[in-house]
Protein backbone atom coordinates (compact mmCIF):
# COMPACT_ATOMS: atom_id res chain seq x y z
CA UNK A 1 0.00 0.00 0.00
CA UNK A 2 1.47 3.36 -0.55
CA UNK A 3 0.02 7.03 0.11
CA UNK A 4 -0.69 9.33 -2.79
CA UNK A 5 -2.02 12.91 -2.66
CA UNK A 6 -5.24 13.65 -4.49
CA UNK A 7 -5.07 16.47 -6.38
CA UNK A 8 -8.48 17.64 -5.79
CA UNK A 9 -8.96 17.56 -2.52
CA UNK A 10 -5.32 17.80 -1.22
CA UNK A 11 -5.44 14.88 1.15
CA UNK A 12 -3.81 11.43 0.67
CA UNK A 13 -5.78 7.86 -0.70
CA UNK A 14 -4.44 4.80 0.48
CA UNK A 15 -3.69 2.44 -2.73
CA UNK A 16 -3.65 -0.68 -2.90
CA UNK A 17 -1.06 -2.82 -5.16
CA UNK A 18 -3.69 -5.17 -6.94
CA UNK A 19 -2.37 -8.92 -6.11
CA UNK A 20 -3.72 -12.28 -7.50
CA UNK A 21 -5.58 -12.76 -3.80
CA UNK A 22 -7.87 -10.13 -4.75
CA UNK A 23 -9.23 -11.21 -8.25
CA UNK A 24 -13.05 -11.81 -8.07
CA UNK A 25 -14.45 -14.69 -8.39
CA UNK A 26 -15.91 -15.00 -11.81
CA UNK A 27 -12.77 -13.49 -13.48
CA UNK A 28 -10.95 -15.96 -11.76
CA UNK A 29 -13.22 -18.56 -13.16
CA UNK A 30 -12.24 -17.17 -17.00
CA UNK A 31 -8.85 -17.38 -16.15
CA UNK A 32 -8.78 -21.09 -14.82
CA UNK A 33 -10.27 -22.23 -18.20
CA UNK A 34 -7.43 -21.09 -20.26
CA UNK A 35 -5.09 -22.56 -17.56
CA UNK A 36 -2.79 -25.80 -18.13
CA UNK A 37 -2.10 -27.79 -15.33
CA UNK A 38 1.55 -27.07 -15.33
CA UNK A 39 0.27 -22.83 -14.97
CA UNK A 40 -2.12 -23.97 -12.60
CA UNK A 41 0.37 -25.75 -10.16
CA UNK A 42 2.68 -22.21 -10.44
CA UNK A 43 -0.34 -20.36 -9.82
CA UNK A 44 -1.05 -22.85 -6.46
CA UNK A 45 2.42 -21.90 -5.20
CA UNK A 46 1.76 -18.13 -4.90
CA UNK A 47 -0.03 -18.38 -1.60
CA UNK A 48 -1.96 -20.63 0.92
CA UNK A 49 -4.99 -18.80 -0.15
CA UNK A 50 -4.60 -18.72 -3.74
CA UNK A 51 -4.04 -22.81 -3.63
CA UNK A 52 -7.30 -23.07 -1.63
CA UNK A 53 -9.33 -20.89 -4.00
CA UNK A 54 -8.17 -22.85 -7.29
CA UNK A 55 -9.04 -26.41 -5.32
CA UNK A 56 -12.34 -25.07 -4.99
CA UNK A 57 -13.51 -23.21 -7.83
CA UNK A 58 -12.16 -26.61 -9.79
CA UNK A 59 -13.68 -29.12 -7.61
CA UNK A 60 -17.19 -27.12 -7.78
CA UNK A 61 -16.77 -25.60 -11.22
CA UNK A 62 -14.34 -27.11 -13.55
CA UNK A 63 -15.24 -30.90 -14.13
CA UNK A 64 -15.74 -30.56 -17.81
CA UNK A 65 -11.57 -31.37 -19.21
CA UNK A 66 -10.99 -30.69 -23.27
CA UNK A 67 -7.69 -31.15 -24.61
CA UNK A 68 -6.94 -30.49 -28.58
CA UNK A 69 -3.80 -33.25 -28.22
CA UNK A 70 -2.52 -35.37 -25.07
CA UNK A 71 -0.23 -38.13 -25.15
CA UNK A 72 -1.33 -41.37 -23.03
CA UNK A 73 1.25 -41.31 -20.79
CA UNK A 74 -0.15 -38.41 -19.68
CA UNK A 75 -3.55 -39.47 -18.60
CA UNK A 76 -2.47 -41.59 -15.03
CA UNK A 77 -0.60 -38.05 -14.05
CA UNK A 78 -3.60 -36.27 -14.67
CA UNK A 79 -6.57 -38.58 -13.49
CA UNK A 80 -4.25 -38.04 -10.11
CA UNK A 81 -3.81 -34.60 -10.05
CA UNK A 82 -7.86 -33.79 -10.36
CA UNK A 83 -10.34 -34.94 -8.05
CA UNK A 84 -13.51 -34.78 -10.44
CA UNK A 85 -13.91 -35.45 -14.42
CA UNK A 86 -17.49 -35.48 -15.30
CA UNK A 87 -16.38 -35.55 -18.89
CA UNK A 88 -13.53 -36.07 -20.71
CA UNK A 89 -12.86 -34.80 -24.04
CA UNK A 90 -9.88 -35.24 -26.46
CA UNK A 91 -9.86 -34.41 -29.94
CA UNK A 92 -6.21 -36.37 -30.70
CA UNK A 93 -5.28 -39.17 -28.12
CA UNK A 94 -1.71 -39.94 -29.05
CA UNK A 95 0.88 -43.09 -27.97
CA UNK A 96 0.75 -46.92 -27.97
CA UNK A 97 -1.36 -47.22 -24.99
CA UNK A 98 -4.54 -45.34 -25.28
CA UNK A 99 -6.68 -47.90 -24.40
CA UNK A 100 -5.26 -48.77 -21.04
CA UNK A 101 -4.75 -45.31 -20.19
CA UNK A 102 -8.87 -44.80 -20.71
CA UNK A 103 -9.11 -47.87 -18.47
CA UNK A 104 -7.54 -46.30 -16.04
CA UNK A 105 -9.06 -43.15 -15.59
CA UNK A 106 -12.39 -44.48 -16.13
CA UNK A 107 -11.35 -46.81 -12.88
CA UNK A 108 -9.77 -43.58 -10.97
CA UNK A 109 -13.49 -41.69 -11.63
CA UNK A 110 -16.18 -43.45 -11.53
CA UNK A 111 -18.44 -40.33 -11.70
CA UNK A 112 -17.43 -39.75 -15.11
CA UNK A 113 -20.46 -39.27 -17.44
CA UNK A 114 -19.41 -38.00 -20.54
CA UNK A 115 -16.33 -39.37 -23.08
CA UNK A 116 -15.51 -38.18 -26.18
CA UNK A 117 -12.15 -39.66 -27.93
CA UNK A 118 -10.26 -38.63 -30.99
CA UNK A 119 -7.79 -41.51 -32.22
CA UNK A 120 -5.69 -40.82 -35.86
CA UNK A 121 -3.19 -43.36 -35.91
CA UNK A 122 -3.40 -46.49 -38.67
CA UNK A 123 -1.77 -48.82 -35.57
CA UNK A 124 -5.41 -48.21 -33.77
CA UNK A 125 -6.61 -51.61 -34.17
CA UNK A 126 -9.73 -53.68 -33.72
CA UNK A 127 -8.82 -55.14 -31.00
CA UNK A 128 -8.31 -52.18 -29.16
CA UNK A 129 -11.74 -50.53 -30.75
CA UNK A 130 -13.90 -53.59 -29.16
CA UNK A 131 -11.71 -53.24 -25.89
CA UNK A 132 -12.48 -49.54 -25.44
CA UNK A 133 -16.04 -49.74 -26.19
CA UNK A 134 -16.23 -51.96 -23.44
CA UNK A 135 -14.48 -50.34 -20.88
CA UNK A 136 -16.03 -47.04 -21.58
CA UNK A 137 -19.73 -49.07 -22.19
CA UNK A 138 -22.25 -46.22 -21.04
CA UNK A 139 -19.39 -43.06 -20.98
CA UNK A 140 -18.66 -42.56 -24.80
CA UNK A 141 -20.45 -40.34 -26.94
CA UNK A 142 -18.35 -39.60 -29.53
CA UNK A 143 -15.53 -41.99 -31.22
CA UNK A 144 -13.44 -40.15 -34.00
CA UNK A 145 -11.59 -43.08 -35.94
CA UNK A 146 -11.20 -41.37 -39.23
CA UNK A 147 -7.47 -42.25 -40.09
CA UNK A 148 -7.33 -45.48 -38.53
CA UNK A 149 -7.30 -48.91 -40.16
CA UNK A 150 -9.92 -50.27 -38.69
CA UNK A 151 -11.72 -53.41 -40.53
CA UNK A 152 -14.13 -54.71 -37.88
CA UNK A 153 -16.78 -57.52 -38.76
CA UNK A 154 -18.18 -56.85 -35.70
CA UNK A 155 -19.10 -53.68 -33.73
CA UNK A 156 -20.79 -53.91 -30.27
CA UNK A 157 -21.99 -50.18 -29.43
CA UNK A 158 -24.92 -51.22 -27.26
CA UNK A 159 -25.74 -49.44 -23.91
CA UNK A 160 -23.63 -46.47 -24.88
CA UNK A 161 -25.25 -43.06 -25.32
CA UNK A 162 -23.95 -42.48 -28.84
CA UNK A 163 -26.67 -40.45 -31.32
CA UNK A 164 -24.87 -41.73 -34.10
CA UNK A 165 -23.49 -38.00 -34.93
CA UNK A 166 -20.84 -38.50 -32.42
CA UNK A 167 -19.27 -41.10 -34.64
CA UNK A 168 -19.44 -39.80 -37.91
CA UNK A 169 -15.93 -39.82 -38.61
CA UNK A 170 -16.03 -43.86 -38.47
CA UNK A 171 -13.80 -45.14 -41.58
CA UNK A 172 -16.25 -46.65 -43.76
CA UNK A 173 -16.32 -49.95 -42.33
CA UNK A 174 -16.77 -52.36 -45.56
CA UNK A 175 -16.03 -56.16 -43.76
CA UNK A 176 -18.86 -55.23 -40.86
CA UNK A 177 -21.24 -57.90 -40.45
CA UNK A 178 -23.00 -56.84 -37.09
CA UNK A 179 -23.87 -54.20 -35.68
CA UNK A 180 -25.67 -54.13 -32.24
CA UNK A 181 -26.75 -50.45 -31.46
CA UNK A 182 -29.38 -51.74 -28.73
CA UNK A 183 -30.56 -49.65 -25.79
CA UNK A 184 -29.14 -46.71 -27.10
CA UNK A 185 -31.28 -43.91 -25.99
CA UNK A 186 -29.85 -41.50 -27.55
CA UNK A 187 -29.75 -42.86 -30.70
CA UNK A 188 -31.04 -40.87 -33.67
CA UNK A 189 -33.08 -41.13 -36.83
CA UNK A 190 -30.49 -39.09 -38.27
CA UNK A 191 -27.49 -40.81 -36.60
CA UNK A 192 -28.55 -44.26 -37.58
CA UNK A 193 -28.45 -43.15 -41.23
CA UNK A 194 -25.17 -41.92 -41.07
CA UNK A 195 -24.19 -44.95 -38.95
CA UNK A 196 -25.34 -47.29 -41.89
CA UNK A 197 -24.08 -45.01 -44.74
CA UNK A 198 -20.51 -46.30 -43.92
CA UNK A 199 -21.66 -49.92 -43.02
CA UNK A 200 -24.30 -51.16 -45.02
CA UNK A 201 -22.57 -52.89 -47.88
CA UNK A 202 -21.65 -56.01 -46.07
CA UNK A 203 -24.18 -55.79 -42.87
CA UNK A 204 -26.18 -58.78 -42.33
CA UNK A 205 -27.29 -58.47 -38.34
CA UNK A 206 -28.33 -55.29 -37.38
CA UNK A 207 -29.94 -54.67 -33.75
CA UNK A 208 -31.56 -51.73 -33.10
CA UNK A 209 -33.83 -53.11 -29.39
CA UNK A 210 -34.80 -50.28 -27.23
CA UNK A 211 -34.14 -47.54 -29.16
CA UNK A 212 -35.76 -44.32 -29.97
CA UNK A 213 -35.63 -44.51 -33.80
CA UNK A 214 -38.87 -43.66 -35.70
CA UNK A 215 -37.28 -45.10 -39.35
CA UNK A 216 -38.31 -41.83 -40.98
CA UNK A 217 -35.81 -40.86 -43.24
CA UNK A 218 -34.71 -43.53 -44.61
CA UNK A 219 -36.24 -43.19 -47.69
CA UNK A 220 -33.42 -40.63 -48.80
CA UNK A 221 -30.96 -42.96 -47.30
CA UNK A 222 -28.50 -43.56 -50.46
CA UNK A 223 -27.04 -46.99 -49.18
CA UNK A 224 -29.32 -50.19 -49.31
CA UNK A 225 -29.40 -53.15 -46.89
CA UNK A 226 -28.95 -55.67 -49.24
CA UNK A 227 -27.28 -58.49 -47.64
CA UNK A 228 -28.82 -57.60 -44.52
CA UNK A 229 -30.33 -61.37 -43.07
CA UNK A 230 -31.51 -60.43 -39.75
CA UNK A 231 -33.36 -57.10 -38.12
CA UNK A 232 -34.40 -56.91 -34.58
CA UNK A 233 -36.84 -54.16 -33.58
CA UNK A 234 -38.03 -55.34 -30.16
CA UNK A 235 -39.19 -52.81 -27.86
CA UNK A 236 -38.81 -49.74 -30.52
CA UNK A 237 -42.04 -47.97 -29.16
CA UNK A 238 -41.29 -44.92 -31.58
CA UNK A 239 -40.98 -47.06 -34.71
CA UNK A 240 -43.93 -46.27 -36.68
CA UNK A 241 -45.85 -48.29 -39.70
CA UNK A 242 -44.56 -46.17 -42.18
CA UNK A 243 -40.83 -45.74 -40.95
CA UNK A 244 -40.86 -49.71 -40.76
CA UNK A 245 -41.71 -49.98 -44.43
CA UNK A 246 -39.57 -47.26 -45.10
CA UNK A 247 -36.94 -49.40 -43.57
CA UNK A 248 -37.96 -52.75 -45.36
CA UNK A 249 -37.63 -51.46 -48.68
CA UNK A 250 -33.83 -50.48 -48.09
CA UNK A 251 -33.55 -54.33 -47.66
CA UNK A 252 -33.15 -57.20 -49.52
CA UNK A 253 -35.64 -60.41 -49.91
CA UNK A 254 -33.56 -62.65 -47.76
CA UNK A 255 -34.87 -60.10 -44.44
CA UNK A 256 -35.64 -62.03 -41.13
CA UNK A 257 -37.60 -59.27 -39.15
CA UNK A 258 -37.57 -59.33 -35.64
CA UNK A 259 -40.39 -57.36 -34.13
Amino acid sequence: MDGRPDPVLGTRMIMCQPTLELIPWIPMEIILQYLGIRDKKFLRLVSFTMRERIEELENSLFKKWKFSRLHCSQISTFSDAIDIISEFSVENLLGERRVEEIEYIVDEHPEMEKIKIGIHSKLFSDFDLSFMMSICESLIVSLDLSRTNISLQILDISYCNVSGAGIRHLPHLLQLERLDLSYCDNLSDNGLLELLEKCAFNLRFLDLTGTNITGHGFTAMDAFLLRLENLVLFKCDALSDRGLLAIMEKCGSSLVLNY
